[in-house]
């Protein structure tokens, strides 16, 4: 698994976080990030991920409370969901699929309110670039610091995109290419926050615009 992929769903976690949970730290900053999100999400959009050995584009719909789904175009055929509890990472090609408890490490400083009492946990800031309105949030979690840079369209106050840097020569960028609103019969699609033993054995495990084809690796990969 490319760890880069994973990358994707920690920030929209950081954004679940900081929009669903009413016992943060605020300030006006925070107040005008936390309206923002609210108007962008339950959502769904198209968008590209560079980093500095990778590029990549996909499909995302956000449910709210902790779920989501992030479908990779072909043929990059991995699959990453948030069913509120797990994210599960799912390697059709090696028939192998990954589980990480939302409540364990970092993740659960991302998701319980309880981590983030405290204000020193994390730092808000706002600027405005030509007509890109910019949130900078900066994580203090376990002694480890990241900052996020959100951006945001000054005139319709769409999500545009966000930018991860985790160290000076590591950072990982996403743009937002197309946005709307998730449509309710979408948020209640059977299994489309879930990842299911009967999706991986009849092959049904994605629900986004992409036409595939899945061919397995024998033997998971291995050598005999």
């Amino acid at each position: 698994m490319n760890m880069n992929k994973t990358k994707v769903l920690i920030i929209i976690c950081k954004l679940f976080f900081l929009t669903y949970s009413n016992n943060l730290y605020s300030n006006d900053k925070h107040e005008k990030l936390l309206n923002l999100l609210e108007s962008n999400y339950p959502a769904e959009f198209f968008f590209k991920q560079a980093s500095k050995d990778s590029l990549q584009e996909g499909w995302m719909i956000i449910g709210g409370k902790g779920k989501a789904r992030i479908e990779f175009s072909p043929p990059d055929n991995t699959l990453i969901v948030a069913n509120g509890k797990w994210i599960i990472f799912h390697d059709p090609e090696l028939d192998r699929t990954t589980y990480l408890p939302l409540k364990s490490g970092v993740l659960k400083a991302l998701l319980d309110p309880d981590s983030f009492q405290n204000k020193k946990n994390f730092v808000v800031e706002q600027t405005t670039e030509g007509e890109k309105i910019i949130f900078t949030v900066e994580f203090n979690i376990e002694e480890q610091k990241q900052k996020v840079f959100i951006y945001f369209n000054e005139k319709n106050l769409t999500l545009l995109g966000w930018k991860i840097i985790e160290s000076p020569d590591k950072e990982i960028n996403v743009k937002v290419f197309e946005i709307k609103k998730a449509k309710k019969a979408q948020l209640l699609k059977e299994g489309i926050f879930d990842f299911t033993e009967q999706m991986r054995k009849t092959g049904t495990a994605y629900y986004g615009p992409y036409k595939r084809e899945v061919a397995k690796i024998e033997n998971n990969g291995k050598l005999n």
